[in-house]
């Protein structure tokens, strides 16, 4: 499939109902089964009004919006736009009333209402009304009205307004071509009878290259040389549409464009509503896009360079860039630029056809293209490069089972971004190249039986391998460093002698004992503690901590998180008498200090303590002591003013008794 030229896109918001396209000229005109639709160009079209009749309701919607909702009378038929207002079509006894005016018959067909009565036929087009005399009969159509009268014909164009008189008794189909038919389906060209259709429908559709489409009932047929031909069926009058160049058929969503010898030459999936000129389609998809495609200035895509090295990338132009995507099946975008209408393309895996993929999408198709690509194969050189074998009982460090490793330099020139892999004996390394010339370090691990030449093998994707020879040497034993590491695991300490030659190790186990420590600390909830100089915050009742201090010392702690056991204390005053009343959630040790007077105990969960009143004091010290840890309370004697005065009532009280018992009072 060739790619069409996209003109033009553009969201458009509205109701979910069914909608078709009416294109006139320059311009594309939406309709739907409304009492009013927006009668702009779909180009111009924005978050418009439409009036829609929906279960018994009149909704009234701004774009896909609904903005406000009217109930309806049981006796509302229908209802249109006229003149900014709403006329409603009621039942009137076995009539039709609309306003004051009294009617015998309607019909509605998709976005037409029809009226006849009063001497009158009245036609309504999305606010459009047309007023004929009273005919004998007529035919709708969905662009045309074609009314019967005394040896005469009148064809209406819905859209126009454009009118056309026949003399004769058949019903017209369309008021520029001379064709129609008569109430047993007789279908005339010219006055010439050419056929019949038995449907009770018959549709002018326009003409394919000077030849007649005409849908009886769902039967798409092609009047030439003298017969027709059935070109299939579709659901409905609005899913056939034809110009002078191109046919469209809507089948499930799936449009089909002809051109003039009748041949498929596009399609379109996902399409809710169509419309053809003489080279463009127009549709409406059902992701709510409306778009502009010309079919015959199809889209070229000029290959700017086909030659991928490692400065250059495949390069293409399109001129709708802005309004596509170009999506590579086996390449990488590396460079776009829409104001230029430019795209580079690096491959992500040598085809070895040599060929590019690419997708070309829009929000109307997507159309796969295939291209020829001349890859350049990619450089490279080692440099520095050697093998370097341990001695005997030594490992490579941070790789116990490799006992040698090969070092240099690789310098490279690719054409795209990679993987390359290197072979070494029985190892492979793989690692990412970026497209262009780059220098890499090298340090390969390895595991080799023997000090001899190695061959190394390095492989971009499907390029042939390039190989090198490579030398190796033992490394010099007198450049032996040799410490004694001590090693603290938990509650074993070992001592290890480590020997050292250039990257390589032999640790030897010297001794092996248990050092006891510390490992299950109690400590308070919401406090910072110190362990092995590690600042550890308790939030936990308990936590697995583990403390390292370097590579060789690791120890793991049980942090146990303790709560405050006090839950409450109450204080009463009686007299000369306090008492204390103490209650922990847990078997703790309490102290209380009022003064110089102290109280200490093991306390389960409560016990009241009895103090007598000293005036001086206002204030309760309060210790509890769980496991070691220790809780300090300051507890305020909010009545001790209070107190004070009771105290010395009590006391003048008391003395005054006293007195009296002595007779001097």
């Amino acid at each position: 499939m060739e790619i069409p030229s996209l003109l033009f896109e553009k969201k458009i918001s509205y109701p979910k109902i069914k909608i078709d396209l009416l294109n006139l000229g320059n311009q594309t005109f939406i309709r739907a089964p409304c009492i009013r639709y927006p009668s702009k160009d779909l180009q111009e079209i924005s978050e418009d009004e439409w009036i829609i009749m929906e279960d018994r309701k009149l909704n009234f919607y701004n774009g896909s919006k609904l903005i406000s909702s009217k109930d309806l009378d049981l006796d509302v038929l229908d209802a249109f736009y006229e003149n900014e207002e709403i006329y409603f079509v009621k039942r009137y006894n076995k009539k039709l009333k609309v306003g004051n005016t009294t009617y015998e018959k309607i019909e509605r067909s998709f976005d037409t209402l029809v009226l006849l009565g009063n001497k009158e036929l009245l036609i309504n087009v999305n606010g459009k009304t047309y007023t004929l005399d009273e005919p004998i009969n007529y035919l709708l159509n969905k662009r045309i009205i074609s009314v019967q009268y005394n040896s005469q014909n009148l064809v209406l164009n819905l859209f126009t307004g454009s009118k056309r008189s026949f003399n004769d008794e058949l019903f017209h189909l369309d008021e520029s071509q001379n064709v129609a038919v008569d109430y047993k389906g007789r279908i005339y060209i010219d006055d010439e009878l050419v056929g019949i259709c038995k449907s009770s429908s018959v549709e002018y559709l326009g003409k394919l290259n000077g030849k007649l489409l005409i849908l009886c009932g769902n039967e798409v047929k092609y009047f030439a040389e003298n017969s027709w031909y059935n070109l299939g069926t579709v659901r409905d009058s609005f899913s056939a549409k034809a110009s002078g160049e191109l046919l469209a058929l809507l089948r499930n969503e799936m449009l089909q464009i002809y051109d003039i010898n009748l041949s498929k030459i596009f399609e379109f999936k996902g399409v809710l509503a169509s419309a053809v000129s003489y080279k463009n389609v127009f549709l409406i998809n059902k992701n709510g896009y409306f778009g502009i495609l010309d079919l015959f200035s199809k889209e070229e895509i000029k290959v700017l360079n086909d030659k991928i090295n490692s400065r250059s990338s495949f390069s293409i132009s399109l001129a709708s860039l802005p309004l596509l995507d170009v999506i590579p099946v086996n390449g990488k975008i590396r460079k776009i630029d829409r104001d230029r209408k430019i795209v580079e393309i690096d491959p992500t895996n040598y085809d070895l056809d040599g060929n590019i993929e690419l997708n070309i999408i829009s929000h109307f198709f997507s159309i796969k293209r295939s291209f020829r690509v001349d890859i350049e194969p990619p450089k490279f050189s080692l440099k520095g490069t050697h093998i370097l074998l341990s001695p005997s009982g030594y490992h490579l460090k941070g790789y116990p089972n490799c006992n040698a490793y090969m070092k240099g330099e690789l310098k490279c020139s690719v054409p795209f971004e990679t993987k390359a892999k290197i072979y070494v004996g029985k190892s492979s390394f793989e690692f990412d190249l970026k497209k262009g010339t780059q220098s890499l370090d090298l340090f390969l691990p390895l595991l080799i039986d023997k000090v001899e030449p190695e061959t190394i093998k390095l492989c971009v994707s499907s390029f042939p391998c390039k190989e090198f020879v490579v030398n190796g040497e033992i490394a010099d034993v007198s450049q032996k460093r040799s410490s004694i590491v001590k090693i603290v695991r938990n509650s074993t300490v070992y001592k290890e002698m480590v020997s050292e030659i250039d990257k390589f190790e032999k640790i030897e186990l010297i001794s092996r004992n248990t050092e006891k420590y510390d490992s299950i600390v109690y400590a308070r909830i919401g406090n910072n503690i110190i362990i092995d100089n590690k600042i550890i915050n308790v939030n936990k009742s308990v936590e697995k901590v583990l403390v390292k201090n370097g590579d060789n010392y690791i120890r793991e702690y049980l942090i146990v998180g303790i709560s405050d056991p006090l839950k409450d204390i109450h204080v009463n005053i009686s007299g000369n008498l306090m008492y204390v009343n103490v209650m922990v959630i847990r078997e703790s040790a309490v102290e209380i200090i009022y003064c110089d007077e102290e109280r200490r105990e093991l306390l389960r969960s409560q016990k009241e303590f009895e103090f007598p009143i000293i005036p001086e004091c206002s204030k309760l010290i309060i210790n509890v002591v769980d496991k070691g840890l220790h809780w300090d309370h300051v507890y305020t004697i909010a009545k001790a003013a209070e107190s004070y005065f009771q105290l010395a009532i009590y006391n003048s009280m008391k003395l005054q008794q006293e007195l009296e018992s002595f007779g001097l009072v």
